[in-house]
């Protein structure tokens, strides 16, 4: 399982009053919670899970996705709602997710 992270740079300054950015995990092909939407995963993440969708389906705008994902479902959340939450806290909760969907 693969994880990235995003920084929140693609609104307008004067609209981020958010935390740094988003944590995102590519759950692989024949895990259980692949295709699933994201309020159908059973998870604790910070503000809960708010996005899921095929890596296949990502632009070009998402060159981060990590190598190997290929038929991957990325699942994330957002910081939008918790403005003290830097960069070191989006990646630690990316992990923790991450480490919770293994175990599934």
């Amino acid at each position: 399982m693969k994880s990235f992270i995003r920084e929140n740079n693609w609104t307008p300054p004067e609209f981020r009053t958010g935390g740094w950015g988003n944590g995102y995990v590519v759950i692989p092909k024949g895990h259980p919670s692949h295709g699933l939407h994201y309020l159908k995963i059973q998870v604790d993440v910070v503000g809960g899970l708010t996005f899921a969708k095929s890596v296949d389906d990502f632009g070009m705008d998402w060159e981060e996705l990590p190598e190997g994902t290929e038929g991957g479902w990325v699942v994330g959340f957002d910081t939008c709602n918790y403005p003290d939450w830097g960069k070191k806290q989006v990646k630690e909760e990316t992990e923790r997710l991450k480490q919770q969907l293994i175990t599934k």
